[in-house]
């Protein structure tokens, strides 16, 4: 019986311990231990991020430009049929994926830029990707955009929340420009002006001539 105890006490010793060590890591370097997005640091990627920066400037002043890519080709969702994709699906194609819920505001009130966006810029090179985190179910994200009269954008939902994970968002929207080749290129975390003359310079600038690192 003082064995079992002891035996107990140590696992949640151990639990405690490995617990605050992972908080530290977190709080530290601000990354995620359980991150399973790859990191490519051998891509050079300062003469596009000097190409890059010029366009963070606007409505795109938040929009950051990443020294080391990280590939999110992996990344799954469902569809409104509950069919299983992957960003793998969209190579080829510069990406805006979007990470939003109906339950925040910030991401309710950018929807509609979004799907203008969509509509504007939309196409064989370049497509945007709203994933919604709502653990309700896809009918949720249905009603939303009913509600609202979107008529571009996808249907998409991971409600495991790995994707908040992958892309190391720890908040909502959180929005990335993703290339060609499944690496996330710069982010913009927090709500934006996306159907403007800036949003539409950053697609144009990658779209034509950074297709990929």
């Amino acid at each position: 019986m003082r064995k079992n105890k002891k035996n107990l006490f140590t696992l949640l010793l151990a639990l405690i311990v490995f617990g605050i060590t992972f908080m530290g890591y977190r709080y530290v370097t601000g990354h995620n231990i359980f991150f399973i997005g790859t990191h490519d640091n051998s891509i050079d990627t300062s003469v596009f991020r000097k190409n890059a920066t010029v366009f963070s400037t606007g409505d795109m002043a938040a929009l950051q430009w990443l020294e080391h890519p990280f590939s999110v080709a992996d990344v799954t969702f469902k569809d409104e049929n509950n069919v299983l994709h992957s960003l793998a699906e969209f190579k080829g194609r510069v990406l805006l994926v979007n990470l939003w819920a109906t339950w925040c505001a910030p991401c309710r009130a950018e929807m509609p830029d979004l799907d203008i966006l969509q509509k504007e810029k939309g196409g064989k090179d370049f497509a945007v990707v709203t994933i919604s985190v709502d653990t309700q179910g896809i009918d949720i994200v249905k009603d939303f955009y009913e509600e609202i009269s979107l008529t571009s954008l996808p249907y998409y939902i991971d409600e495991s929340l790995k994707v908040m994970s992958v892309f190391k968002s720890r908040g909502l929207p959180a929005s990335f420009f993703v290339d060609t080749k499944g690496y996330v290129v710069g982010r913009l975390l927090g709500p934006a002006l996306w159907a403007g003359k800036d949003a539409f310079d950053v697609v144009d600038f990658l779209v034509k001539d950074n297709k990929g690192l």
